[in-house]
């Protein structure tokens, strides 16, 4: 952390230090339009109070990683196991949008069904989930990676977290688990 120690005035040019090296600002400002986190004081005479404040750091946001990593660490439920399968497995009616007058459209069932959510996935995490059928806990873990790919794939550190040995060992908690029957 930084303290700002001095803080000089000069003119209609200002000066700040910080660890004793100045930083000069060119341009005499004495206002400010925008949300900026400077506060642009006038007449300054005591600069105590300013500088004794600390420069607080942002707090790094934690990675996709460590978000999976958290989000497989909760416990198991039967009832998320049940939403989750229902949803990768459903097919999907075949619908169709058709154009109406004004600009607007509507969709329209047709017959068929289109494949499910799984189908259209990659062949390793379908093969995984199906070995897992045995094993309600790692099978909720998998379908949890497979939702958390599907809705991180367009980021650029988008990853298949069932290609990663450190995510597949980790077992749903056992603090408050509703038990598979």
């Amino acid at each position: 952390m930084e303290t700002c120690h001095n803080v000089s005035i000069n003119g209609a040019n200002s000066a700040v230090r910080c660890k004793e090296e100045p930083v000069e600002y060119e341009m005499d400002v004495t206002t400010c339009d925008s949300d900026s986190d400077v506060v642009i004081l006038d007449n300054v005479q005591n600069c105590s109070e300013v500088n004794n404040k600390q420069l607080v750091l942002a707090e790094k946001e934690p990675s996709l990683r460590d978000k999976l990593m958290n989000i497989l660490k909760h416990p198991y439920n039967e009832e998320e196991y049940k939403l989750l399968s229902e949803y990768i497995e459903k097919e999907k009616p075949v619908c169709q949008l058709k154009p109406l007058r004004n600009g607007r459209s509507r969709a329209f069932a047709e017959t068929g069904v289109n494949k499910s959510v799984l189908d259209y996935g990659p062949e390793r995490f379908q093969r995984m989930l199906d070995a897992a059928h045995e094993d309600p806990p790692k099978a909720l873990n998998l379908l949890r990676m497979f939702r958390f790919w599907l809705e991180h794939a367009p980021n650029d550190d988008a990853f298949q977290p069932w290609r990663e040995k450190r995510f597949l060992k980790v077992r749903p908690s056992e603090e408050n688990a509703l038990t598979h029957m």
